[in-house]
């Protein structure tokens, strides 16, 4: 039982970590109809239609990021990005339509915007696990073949890459009014059945994308929005989304985006950040132009380098394979807005107080979580909408921020008893302690092995034990049944001499020793 005890002892307790799961709030970048507001208010009413320089930057350092930071799940600020949905994959969604997103080897098209998603809140748990979901749109756009025309003329001033919306309505006229609401959703009205069968107020609006640079490549593109759930998962402060479906609350049509309620001014921005004033071989092309012909290197040309199938470095959008372009140029225009969305939103550092974004809501309901009465709502319309929505944009807020919970899982190290070991240990010390109990017991109760034989030495031919000395010589056996109830001492008898004798003998034929007196 020992070797067992000592292994018991060894093997008693082990770690393991001990899961503690709650919910949190957090807050991130609503882009649905409340972000649009926001957008609408602040930017293209409070700047008048413009937008500040610094915004340009934003988007600029957006491009600048390095081909790793690119093709990672996270933008160069730790911002979780949100992938494309991944069509060619929805044959391995699970029973509730979630699809897998890669997470190895992906290319910079794999996801939907140059930048990720800012979420307030995260920072805390960066020692934790934690998932949650997020519903966000972003813009598709589906492009034909791209046409080029060889030597075209051109003037001193011209942009290399110049991007519009030919059919959109950026107006308060009733087309324009009807569409931006049903980019909104409740409670402004949507498409009526009649504006649904009418082309010309519910179709995809087209983005028109030309290159103009001694040779003209040009294309006109059908853009959407996509209606997006994404599943983001954090294992100690490294997060990735991981599975991503078509929302399940969000319904507003895919055909309108914010190009028909505000957008316009995106779209100029990367045009004017495209302008060139100097012909001739000095000319550069631009950031914008260069990412759609090679988003796995540095946007930044160097004169004399051709990277761009083009002598003289110049973007042929032609080359470009129009999947790629589309799934290239939309990364643009979703980059762009969220520059417009929120400037500020990148760089961390975010308010953590959740009053500052607005209240609580999923995108889809973020005009009727604000909607103080229906009465206040009855008359308004996209560009004149009730005071909550003026209240709630503050120029000074990051964002307006939808709202979610994320489940939280804290693993704690501790030490938990191995039961079968701790059985063993407690049955094997019981035994060995039983067996060294009852050795003590026997040692005390039974004398012959320790004290018995010497005293049986001492009553061969001793005259002064008759019992023995008168049968003559008997084996050990014998004189023990002689002996059986014989009381011994050590003791002393006087034979009148100086000295009295010690001898061994029978207690009644010897007399005790006594302390003080001398013996022989």
């Amino acid at each position: 039982m020992s070797p067992i005890g000592g292994q018991g002892s060894l093997r008693l307790m082990y770690r393991a970590n001990v899961t503690n799961i709650r919910h949190h709030e957090l807050r991130y970048l609503d882009n649905g109809p409340l972000g649009n507001t926001f957008a609408y208010y602040v930017v293209a009413v409070g700047n008048d239609g413009g937008y500040t320089g610094s915004m340009k930057d934003v988007y600029s350092a957006g491009l600048m990021q390095s081909t790793s930071t690119k093709t990672s799940p996270l933008d160069q600020w730790g911002n979780v990005k949100i992938p494309r949905l991944p069509e060619a994959n929805a044959s391995k969604a699970d029973t509730n339509g979630w699809i897998p997103v890669p997470q190895d080897a992906v290319q910079v098209e794999a996801y939907s915007s140059l930048f990720g998603l800012p979420i307030v809140g995260l920072e805390e748990f960066n020692d934790r696990d934690l998932n949650f979901t997020v519903e966000t749109a972003y813009l598709d756009l589906s492009c034909p073949p791209i046409d080029y025309v060889p030597n075209t003329p051109s003037n001193h001033d011209f942009s290399i890459l110049n991007i519009t919306c030919l059919d959109c309505v950026y107006s308060q006229s009733e087309i324009g009014k009807v569409r931006s609401a049903s980019l909104l959703g409740p409670p402004l009205p949507e498409f009526t059945v009649a504006e649904k069968e009418n082309a010309t107020i519910s179709a995809p609006r087209t983005i028109h994308f030309s290159s103009f640079v001694k040779h003209l490549s040009q294309v006109s593109c059908a853009v959407t929005q996509r209606l997006v759930e994404t599943f983001i998962e954090c294992i100690a402060g490294n997060c990735a989304a991981t599975k991503i479906r078509p929302s399940r609350t969000d319904h507003r049509s895919e055909n309108v985006t914010s190009f028909d309620y505000w957008a316009s001014d995106a779209l100029d921005m990367i045009t004017e950040d495209s302008k060139v004033r100097q012909s001739g071989p000095s000319s550069a092309t631009s950031a914008s132009a260069l990412f759609l012909q090679r988003p796995d290197l540095l946007p930044l040309q160097i004169i004399g380098q051709d990277i761009s199938s083009v002598k003289g470095g110049f973007v042929n959008l032609s080359t470009i394979n129009p999947e790629v372009f589309e799934a290239r140029a939309s990364m643009l225009l979703n980059a762009v807005l969220q520059t417009f969305m929120s400037p500020t939103e990148f760089a961390g550092n975010l308010p953590t107080n959740f009053t500052k974004y607005g209240p609580g809501h999923i995108p889809a309901k973020g005009l009727v979580t604000v909607a103080n009465n229906k009465s206040a709502w009855a008359e308004a319309d996209p560009f004149n909408l009730p005071p909550p929505i003026w209240h709630l944009a503050d120029p000074e807020t990051p964002f307006l921020g939808a709202s979610t919970n994320a489940t939280v899982t804290r693993y704690t190290e501790v030490y938990k008893p191995s039961y079968a070991w701790v059985v063993l240990l407690v049955l094997s010390a019981a035994l060995l302690f039983c067996a060294g109990a009852i050795g003590i017991i026997v040692r005390f109760a039974t004398i012959i092995p320790d004290f018995f034989d010497p005293v049986l030495g001492l009553t061969y031919s001793n005259e002064y034990m008759p019992p023995v000395a008168q049968q003559g010589l008997l084996n050990p056996e014998e004189r023990l049944k002689v002996l059986a109830r014989t009381r011994v001492q050590l003791g002393y008898v006087d034979d009148g001499g100086m000295f009295k004798k010690v001898v061994f003998g029978e207690a009644d034929r010897v007399k005790p020793l006594e302390k003080g007196t001398l013996y022989q």
